[in-house]
């Protein structure tokens, strides 16, 4: 079964990797009718130089489906790429 975050993830990176900014991937996702909501937390990164972050950024389907992605929020702003998570682990 393919999720709507399987979906997701493999337009996001595709999208990321061509380096189109005309406009962005939420807004992509959008144009495909994709529902979701996005949700972001920052972390401190223990035993780190003082300032050091990570976001944990989460999209979350109407399937119940999620696709994640971590970024070091260092002045290079290091992506992960999008990796979808099945509806299962959730319930």
């Amino acid at each position: 079964m393919v999720h709507d975050s399987d979906i997701a993830a493999t337009l996001m990176n595709r999208w990321d990797m061509a380096g189109d900014a005309r406009e962005t991937t939420f807004e992509l996702l959008r144009e495909g009718k994709l529902q979701f909501a996005s949700e972001r937390a920052v972390f401190a990164v223990d035993n780190a130089p003082l300032g050091r972050t990570v976001e944990f950024e989460c999209l979350m389907f109407e399937d119940g489906s999620r696709a994640v992605r971590l970024v070091n929020c260092d002045t290079a702003r290091a992506l992960t790429p999008w990796s979808s998570v099945a509806p299962a682990i959730f319930r």
